[in-house]
């Protein structure tokens, strides 16, 4: 205490529990002269934090646009049938069982997803700066190298480079752009208004985030897990008539078009693309789901980004 000769132990270290067992030892050192009744105090840890690691599921894009001529859309249908036909006989020869909505759904989906894979291919990821070249790349390993340069020669070099860099990278810019707009009016001027309005969204629009809310009767956003399971209980299946095959057929036409797939990597284009024997086995599906409330697995799923969820659950908590 000041004026007297009594001391009490006033100066911490907090560690947060999580993190305790890195602590290896605490010390107090009263002879450091900081002009103050307190005490130097340090701790010695070990810290070992674990890497964030983003989990990102990836999805095959598939390139849709080969869908427009008949003879490769022929040709995936034709893919989906015999694949079909290859599942059955091996699900014939492994099981007695009878089969069930979700193994006809597993075996539309796998036969859709090998036929998209053989007969379409998939689209490659365009990256975030399209435009930077190779040579571009080469100058950035180049300025690296004087980074950290500590005499004025290499300060010099490295101005010249990033200076280099910059100027390269608007020159390589205003070129990309230049051929991205004659593309665009290429597609215009042949009548690809489709196309060009692809070309317009994927190279020169923003991206802005529309995410939807769960909501229950009163408006009100449910953020709660077991809340969002719930079912209404007047809601029941099989009381309605059943599906009409004129029905599933506007349904199926008026599918739209270029939205991102679901779990199951099945665009709208590719159901689209089914024909005979093919389609009514989507329709069975479809039916059967609604008459007895059981859907396949897959319909049950969804993507939901992970980051988004947690900030809305800090916001309504």
């Amino acid at each position: 205490m000041p004026g007297g000769g009594t001391r009490y132990q006033l100066d911490y270290i907090l560690v947060k529990k999580r993190y305790q067992n890195q602590v290896k030892q605490s010390k107090s050192f009263p002879g450091a002269d900081i002009h103050s009744d307190h005490n130097l105090v340090i701790m010695e840890s070990s810290l070992s934090l674990k890497k964030m690691e983003n989990k990102q599921i990836s999805k095959k894009k598939w390139y849709l646009d080969k869908l427009k001529d008949k003879e490769t859309r022929y040709s995936y249908s034709e893919g989906v049938n015999n694949k079909l036909k290859e599942l059955k006989e091996l699900q014939i020869k492994d099981r007695n069982e009878p089969y069930g909505i979700n193994d006809d759904w597993e075996a539309l989906k796998e036969a859709a997803t090998t036929a998209a894979e053989t007969k379409l291919g998939t689209e490659k990821n365009t990256p975030i700066r399209p435009w930077i070249t190779n040579k571009i790349v080469d100058l950035i390993e180049e300025r690296r190298k004087y980074k950290n340069g500590k005499n004025d020669e290499d300060k010099r070099k490295y101005k010249v480079y990033r200076n280099m860099i910059i100027r390269e990278s608007k020159k390589a810019k205003e070129e990309w752009l230049n051929d991205k707009c004659s593309s665009v009016d290429d597609c215009l001027s042949k009548g690809m208004g489709d196309k060009a309005y692809k070309l317009m969204k994927r190279f020169f629009s923003d991206y802005r985030n529309r995410s939807t809310f769960l909501k229950n009767s009163d408006g009100k956003v449910i953020s709660d897990e077991e809340e969002k399971l719930k079912t209404p209980e007047d809601m029941q299946y099989n009381t309605g008539p059943p599906i009409l095959r004129e029905e599933f057929e506007i349904a199926l036409k008026e599918l739209k078009s270029n939205k991102a797939p679901g779990i199951d990597e099945l665009n709208g284009e590719l159901l689209k693309a089914l024909d005979g024997y093919r389609k009514d086995i989507l329709f069975r599906i479809i039916g059967k789901a609604y008459k007895s409330g059981i859907f396949p697995k897959d319909f049950e799923k969804c993507i939901i980004d992970e980051e988004l969820t947690t900030r809305i659950q800090r916001h309504f908590h």
